[in-house]
C-alpha cells in the first residue's frame, strides 16, 4: 500500500509546524522508500497521512467514504482546555479509520487517548520535528534571561519579578519576532523563560536549546524540556520556582545544553523513527494483536539522551 503524505512543503514558511514539516520532507525525500510519495492527489487505495488543520474537511471525506488514514502531529485540539469541540474532532476521535495519531510530546498524547471514542483503535506515537536549519551554538551572553511571552493574557506580574532580580533581561512577544532574530537572542542569553501552558509541538523552544540556551517553562507550555539537561521543568509559572530555576539554569554548561537538545532533534533518527512507523501501519497486524506487538515508534524524547 502506497502511503501519501498529503501537503508538500518545499520551502520554509511563517509557522512552526510549517517549518517542521519542512524539515521532515526534507529527510524523508532523501531516504523515501518506493511506497512513499509526498504531495500529489490521494487515491482510494492509498494509505493517506494528513498533517495540517486545513485538510480537515478531507479528513472527515475520508471517514464518511471508511477510507484509512494517519493524522497529525497536532492536527486537532486547537485548544487542549477543549478536546474534541472542534470542528470534525469528535468524529476522527470516534472513527475506526484513523490508524494512528502522531504527536510530539507525552502530555499531548495523553490528551489524545482520553478523548479517543470507544470504536478508535487508533495508536498514538510521539517524535518531534527536525529543525532545519539548526542555529548555530552559543555566543559570550549579553542577557542573563530571555523572555519569551506566549502567554494568552501576558503574564506582567511575573515577568516583573524576573527583571527585578535580573535587570539585564530581554523580552519578545509571540508573533512579533522573526525566527532568526529569536534564535540568535538565545544564543546570546543565559536561560530562557517560556512563558506558554498550551504547547503542543514546541518548535520555538527546539530552536532555543539548540542555541545554547536552556530553557524553563512547564510540561504543557515546553515539552522537550528535560530538567538538568536542556532546561528546567517546573510546575507552574510562578515567581519562587522560576526565580530557583533561573539561578539553577545559570550554571549549565551551554554547549552540553545544544549537544543534548542535538541528540533530541537528530534528523537521521526521526526520519528512521518515521518511516518505521510508517511502515507498521501500512501493513499493521491483525487487529486480535495486542499493544506489544507495536514496535517502538518514535522513541521518547528522553531516549535521545540514553
Amino acid at each position: 500500500m502506497i502511503v501519501r503524505l498529503m501537503r508538500e512543503v518545499r520551502e520554509p514558511g511563517g509557522s512552526g509546524p510549517w517549518n517542521g514539516m519542512y524539515a521532515l520532507q526534507q529527510l524523508l525525500r532523501s531516504r523515501a522508500p518506493d511506497w512513499l510519495e509526498i504531495g500529489g492527489d490521494p487515491s482510494d487505495d492509498e494509505l493517506c497521512w494528513f498533517w495540517n488543520w486545513q485538510d480537515i474537511d478531507l479528513v472527515l471525506e475520508w471517514i464518511n467514504r471508511r477510507l484509512p488514514f494517519l493524522l497529525g502531529p497536532n492536527v486537532i485540539f486547537a485548544w487542549s482546555g477543549n478536546p474534541g469541540g472542534g470542528h470534525g474532532e469528535k468524529e476522527i476521535l470516534e472513527t475506526p479509520s484513523c490508524r494512528a495519531f502522531m504527536c510530539h510530546s507525552a502530555w499531548y498524547a495523553d490528551l489524545i487517548r482520553g478523548a479517543l471514542g470507544p470504536r478508535s483503535t487508533a495508536k498514538i506515537i510521539c517524535w518531534p520535528y527536525p529543525i532545519w536549519a539548526q542555529p548555530a551554538g552559543p555566543e559570550p551572553d549579553e542577557h542573563d534571561v530571555l523572555i519569551v511571552d506566549k502567554s494568552s493574557g501576558g503574564r506582567v506580574l511575573l515577568e516583573a519579578a524576573i527583571r527585578a532580580n535580573f535587570p539585564n533581561a530581554a523580552t519578545v512577544r509571540y508573533g512579533a519576532f522573526a525566527r532568526q532574530e529569536l534564535y540568535e537572542l538565545a544564543r546570546r542569553s543565559r536561560t530562557c523563560v517560556y512563558l506558554c501552558d498550551d504547547e503542543s509541538g514546541g518548535l520555538a523552544t527546539a530552536e532555543i536549546m539548540l542555541a545554547g540556551c536552556p530553557v524553563i517553562g512547564i510540561e504543557r507550555g515546553a515539552p522537550f524540556v528535560l530538567s538538568g539537561s536542556t532546561g528546567f521543568r517546573v510546575e507552574q509559572l510562578a515567581p519562587d520556582p522560576v526565580l530557583h530555576a533561573i539561578r539553577t539554569c545559570h550554571n549549565f554548561d551551554r554547549q552540553k545544553v545544544r549537544a543534548a537538545a542535538q541528540r533530541i532533534f537528530d534528523g537521521d533518527r526521526i526520519a528512521r523513527a518515521v518511516i518505521e512507523a510508517l511502515e507498521y501501519f501500512r501493513c499493521p497486524p491483525a487487529p486480535s494483536m495486542n499493544d506489544s506487538s507495536v514496535p517502538n515508534l518514535g522513541a521518547p524524547v528522553e531516549s535521545a539522551l540514553s
